[in-house]
């Protein structure tokens, strides 16, 4: 998987980005001394999702994390401008700088857990399988 991976916020649906956001904000003051909760990938390439799909990390070239071109309003803006956004994101742990995928208990509490009920409680979409992604619902497209 040579693709580039894209951890840039920028590239999310911004209602999307304010959601991510206030998880990471919400979050930051539980976590574990070494830990952070990170963004890990937003939008991605066909070619680099074609790839994760042959490896098994993925299992559809339906992904919310490819681009969409949507209108959107950034803040500031009058009028929403058609832009290719991510409507997914990949939220990962970093442990003293470095990426896992082993989350850390938080209050007595897995990691995952705490994430996954923080992003229900912003209104965003879960794949039972895929721990790290968070969705924008479709109707909010």
């Amino acid at each position: 998987m040579s693709a580039p991976i894209c951890r840039d916020p920028r590239r999310l649906h911004p209602v999307l980005r304010r959601k991510v956001m206030a998880i990471l904000r919400d979050l930051a003051p539980r976590m574990p001394a070494g830990y952070q909760l990170r963004i890990f990938e937003t939008l991605r390439t066909p070619a680099r999702q074609a790839a994760l799909v042959e490896a098994g990390a993925s299992k559809t070239m339906k992904s919310a994390h490819l681009p969409h071109q949507l209108p959107v309003r950034e803040e500031g803006e009058e009028e929403p401008t058609v832009r290719a956004v991510a409507c997914a994101c990949d939220l990962v742990w970093k442990y003293q700088g470095r990426w896992t995928w082993m989350a850390p208990m938080i209050d007595g509490e897995d990691g995952w857990a705490v994430m996954r009920r923080s992003a229900r409680a912003h209104g965003l979409r879960l794949i039972s399988w895929d721990m790290p992604h968070v969705e924008l619902p479709r109707e909010l497209w």
